[in-house]
């Protein structure tokens, strides 16, 4: 037998008691606390561009919103617009209607007080003429009165004619009276 003495092993007495010993960590536990603090470290960037994300969407969500609510507005401005463009078509084609209906009773597109003055003024009477009444017609006068003769009523109807600026002036009957006889013209303005 050999006398060779085993070689002396290590003896840990840690006498002290287990809360107040220092912590046995292996390499193992060291490298995975490492990884998991690598691991935790590395999630803050992309919590924070995750962060950022989020409120960039937020904010196109709100501009979204907004610029939703500005078509809606648009909308109803462009509805308030074809109606009120239907109203005024509408208001227009009235006002042509009164205006044409305006102008068939005015017979012309001189004013009727401008007509009527021609009829007694302006010298368009010939010696002797007189007029009793005025009336109206589709598109014209009917004037009926006095005359020394035929000729004379006649003389009239051309003058209202060429100096009048009316259309046509024409004798429609002439009735011998006391006086020359009675006249009826008709005039369309």
């Amino acid at each position: 037998m050999s006398t060779t003495r085993p070689m002396n092993a290590i003896v840990d007495m840690n006498l002290l008691p287990s809360e107040q010993r220092p912590v046995d960590v292996s390499g193992r536990a060291l490298l995975l606390a490492f990884f998991i603090f690598a691991a935790v470290a590395g999630m803050f960037p992309i919590a924070y561009q995750a962060h950022t994300a989020r409120g960039d969407a937020d904010a196109a969500v709100r501009s979204l919103d907004a610029a939703e609510a500005q078509i809606a507005a648009l909308q109803a401005d462009l509805a308030l617009q074809r109606t009120l463009r239907t109203e005024l078509g509408i208001v227009n084609d009235r006002l042509a209607k009164l205006r044409a209906d305006r102008a068939e009773l005015d017979g012309g597109s001189r004013p009727l007080g401008d007509d009527l003055s021609f009829l007694w003024g302006w010298n368009f009477l010939p010696p002797g003429v007189r007029i009793a009444s005025v009336s109206g017609t589709n598109g014209g006068f009917r004037i009926d009165g006095t005359a020394p003769d035929p000729l004379a009523a006649i003389a009239y109807a051309k003058t209202l004619m060429d100096n009048g600026d009316f259309p046509s002036a024409t004798l429609l009957s002439f009735a011998p009276g006391p006086g020359g006889g009675t006249y009826t013209i008709n005039v369309q303005r």
